[in-house]
């Protein structure tokens, strides 16, 4: 490598010509090195993917920058998760402080999806107390990302929805054993997806009965950010008006979903219901 000359008050400097040797211990960390891990590194398309980025540093640094992740190859959704970890450990009996940084990546397209190198630049104060900028380049990383799997024969048009896990439930304004014709209860659906965006959950669609009206109102979406990454929640709630005295019957709930970690399609369901209706007194 050559360092430019420079130039000031007319007078310019000589180049200087610099040979960087190979490491003679590669396995002797230095005094700033970056760790990258990606998991998995096969996902399916559309599924989480949680990148870690740790910085090592042995040495005092100042005003510094840490590139975020980018991707090549393909499109992904890039999710940061939370704030930065600091802590210490030791490696090769050297103290070092570590900031571990993680993301949640959502590739959008199948096939080979490189992670891009992560860069650190900083001011690196020595010992001596001599400082100078520098930077680190940690390697990249290569996902193989899967293309979806086609739904079962008794779900054929089933959302793609790759969770590692994914529960639906409910709740009642007042109570299934409550009801009255002609007197509306509000049902809340909250559908909960682990590995997800809340943009990927769909609109719950349910199952009209006779002598039941179910109406809905607009969603709530939200996400939480855990250990083991995002979590979508997707909350419906429905005007749910008996409208004949007597016993109803309330379809079942189903949600189809593709479970990562089992590698199958699998389904959260709420169980049909029997709603006891009582005659509206006010009705005459």
């Amino acid at each position: 490598f050559v360092l430019p000359p420079i130039s000031l008050a007319g007078a310019l400097s000589s180049p200087i010509g610099i040979e960087v040797l190979p490491s003679l211990a590669g396995d002797v960390p230095g005094d700033i090195f970056l760790e990258l891990e990606a998991s998995p590194l096969d996902p399916y398309v559309q599924s989480q993917v949680i990148y870690t980025l740790r910085l090592f540093r042995g040495v005092s640094t100042g005003r510094s920058t840490l590139t975020p992740p980018e991707v090549n190859g393909g499109e992904a959704l890039i999710e940061r998760l939370g704030g930065d970890r600091e802590y210490q450990v030791v490696r090769d009996d050297r103290s070092f402080m570590v900031l571990e940084r993680r993301y949640a990546i959502f590739p959008q397209s199948w096939g080979l999806l490189t992670i891009e190198p992560a860069m650190f630049e900083a001011v690196v104060i020595a010992p001596s107390g001599f400082s100078s900028v520098q930077r680190f380049r940690a390697e990249p990383l290569e996902l193989t990302v899967k293309p979806p799997i086609q739904p079962p024969a008794v779900f054929p048009d089933a959302a793609w929805l790759p969770a590692s896990n994914l529960t639906l439930s409910e709740r009642w304004s007042v109570g299934t054993d409550e009801f009255t014709a002609g007197i509306p209860q509000t049902r809340t659906l909250v559908l909960e997806a682990e590995g997800l965006l809340e943009t990927q959950l769909p609109e719950i669609h349910l199952n009209q009965t006779e002598g039941i009206k179910q109406y809905a109102d607009m969603p709530e979406l939200s996400r939480e950010t855990g250990e083991d990454g995002l979590k979508a929640v997707r909350v419906e709630r429905f005007a749910v008006i008996a409208q004949t005295p007597g016993e109803l019957e309330l379809p079942a709930v189903e949600v189809p979903w593709w479970n990562v970690r089992e590698q199958s399609w699998d389904v959260a369901r709420l169980e049909s219901s029997t709603l006891i209706v009582v005659p509206n007194s006010e009705q005459g």
